[in-house]
């Protein structure tokens, strides 16, 4: 027999909230539940207002990044870049964007690309490998990671993971 909740929230009230402003963190503390329990009652509806960030994982080009190499800065920034292009700079920190921003230049400028593949070991930009940067060749166009056997772009990935022009 499944245990009655021992709150009410529902998928409607969380997006409701959401879309009020409230974050999952406030909604959790305003019902005395965890964060993880607000995850998992949105989920349970239909539709729900998802966060910047969970859009932007959902457009992530890489399935099943291991935990060790989503705590990486390139990771980081591939998902703070897939978010701003989602939203722009507005919703993230000024310090993200900041951070953006400088990696951004990087890359123009160094003629860089982001590489993922979970074989590449530690290196100066990954301590637990798995990512690298590389001189951006021609096949690469204006993406911000190369495609490869672990790197699958959907039209609306390709899309977002443009490398934008100087500001």
């Amino acid at each position: 027999m499944p245990r009655k909740a021992a709150h009410n929230l529902t998928p409607q009230l969380i997006d409701e909230l959401r879309i009020k402003g409230f974050t999952q963190a406030e909604i959790a503390e305003m019902h005395g539940v965890s964060k993880g329990t607000v995850t998992y009652v949105k989920q349970q509806g239909k539709t729900f207002h998802k966060t910047p960030r969970e859009e932007a994982q959902e457009h992530f080009p890489i399935k099943n990044v291991p935990r060790a190499l989503q705590r990486n800065t390139t990771y980081q920034r591939v998902t703070d870049h897939i978010e701003n292009s989602l939203i722009g700079d507005k919703g993230m920190s000024e310090r993200q964007v900041k951070l953006l921003k400088a990696w951004h230049k990087k890359l123009r400028d160094l003629k860089l690309i982001v590489v993922y593949d979970p074989e590449i070991p530690p290196n100066i930009h990954a301590k637990s490998g798995g990512w690298s940067y590389e001189t951006r060749e021609q096949r690469d166009g204006d993406l911000i990671i190369r495609i490869n056997d672990y790197v699958s772009l959907t039209d609306k990935a390709r899309e977002l993971l443009r490398i934008p022009g100087e500001d």
